[in-house]
């Protein structure tokens, strides 16, 4: 009968230290997890620029697709040799035969929207497909640098492959006139998604 007790007593204790170990295993590896892998800093909201009214997520993507994607298209462009600056010379076509809006269709309205990443973005009214669109048109800054161009391009690609969702702002078509790239975005009567969150909180 004590022998019975014993075991069982034995048997409790083995099951209980058969768990610590498992809860100890655990916690030095989500330690070790965190510390391999720390969380990345928040960044607060008035850090970011309100001043984009069209879409702005042309950032590269350096071992993505659109990377690549935008460095063949700019594989379109005549460079100079030794030149940080952009080429202000293109050579063939740089957007796709269904994007491509031509420049007599858009009416500029002089009203500045904001700054972009690459350049000023401002309102105008796009004629395509027998309807009047109103857009956001972000052009590339004058002097801009070979990088915002492939920026610029991947912007492009993007919204392509995004096409059209009612959460997003569409792609109405681009532009290229006198040596200047033109992208023009559904325009967004309320402002950009950062001021509407800032309307919000009051």
């Amino acid at each position: 009968m004590m022998f019975k007790i014993g075991m069982g007593i034995l048997g409790g204790l083995l099951i209980v230290i058969v768990i610590g170990f498992i809860v100890a295993y655990y916690r030095c590896r989500s330690v070790t997890r965190k510390r391999m892998n720390p969380p990345a800093p928040r960044v607060e909201m008035d850090c970011l620029t309100a001043t984009t009214r069209a879409s702005t997520f042309g950032s590269t993507s350096q071992g993505g697709g659109i990377h690549s994607r935008s460095a063949t298209l700019m594989s379109s462009y005549s460079l100079r040799s030794g030149n940080s600056r952009a080429p202000s010379t293109y050579s063939g076509q740089i957007f796709p035969e269904s994007l491509s809006i031509p420049w007599e269709n858009i009416l500029f309205e002089d009203i500045p929207l904001g700054v972009g990443n690459f350049g000023q973005v401002v309102k105008a009214v796009v004629q395509k497909d027998d309807k009047l669109i109103q857009t956001a048109v972000k052009m590339l800054k004058d002097g801009c640098t070979l990088e915002d161009k492939r920026d610029f391009l991947a912007e492009v690609d993007t919204m392509m492959r995004i096409g059209n969702h009612r959460h997003v702002v569409a792609l109405v078509g681009a532009c290229e006139h006198d040596h200047v790239m033109y992208l023009c975005t559904e325009f967004a009567p309320l402002g950009s998604l950062l001021q509407f969150l800032r309307r919000s909180r009051r």
